[in-house]
């Protein structure tokens, strides 16, 4: 069944700058969109259970497309709220006479002292490098559009990942010898 969405404009600006920074927070690959994981764990914070999270899911996910974009998102955040509160999760209730304008945003637990780790507190260098990449270049790449000239804009793969050297040359150069002395030990084999 699928109804009108509840407007962006329906919940007051300060709620949709603190949805805004919950989003932010669940899009794990910063490409603007909710995948079905990603709302595994960030609405797991809410403590509804996982039938309650089914239901605000079906209901935000209005065009059946697998993820939530910010104004599902928020949607989404609005039905938790009610279900916080002791509603029931049904298809009709954002049709309901419900007042959405003055509905105070969920009880998310853990989720303040995550958004309030400071950038100078990471765990380990990498993640320090995807904060900043994600808070501070990836904003200016998108804006200036870099991935449809130079190359697309990183994912969290890319800072995940393994650095991979390869060795170039020709026969009997060298190449095996410097590997053994890298791993102190023989290569290939035992």
């Amino acid at each position: 069944m699928e109804f009108d969405p509840i407007p962006i404009g329906s919940c007051s600006k300060e709620h949709q700058a603190i949805y805004k920074d919950w989003f932010n927070y669940a899009d794990s690959d910063s490409d603007g969109r909710i995948t079905g994981s990603d709302a595994t764990k960030f609405f797991s914070m809410s403590n509804l259970s996982r039938q309650d999270l089914k239901q605000v899911w079906a209901i935000a996910d209005t065009k059946r497309q697998g993820y939530l974009g910010f104004s599902e998102f928020i949607i989404a955040m609005q039905l938790v709220s009610l279900a916080q509160s002791g509603y029931s999760i049904t298809p009709d209730l954002p049709t309901s006479d419900v007042d959405f304008t003055n509905l105070e945003p969920p009880v998310m637990d853990g989720l303040d002292a995550l958004l309030t780790v400071p950038l100078s507190s990471v765990t380990s260098i990498i993640d320090g490098l995807k904060r900043l990449y994600l808070n501070k270049l990836k904003p200016l790449e998108a804006t200036y559009r870099f991935n449809d000239f130079v190359s697309p804009l990183l994912t969290n793969s890319d800072f995940d990942a393994k650095p991979m050297v390869m060795l170039l040359g020709q026969y009997s150069t060298g190449k095996t010898t410097f590997i053994k002395h890298l791993l102190k030990s023989s290569y290939p084999g035992k």
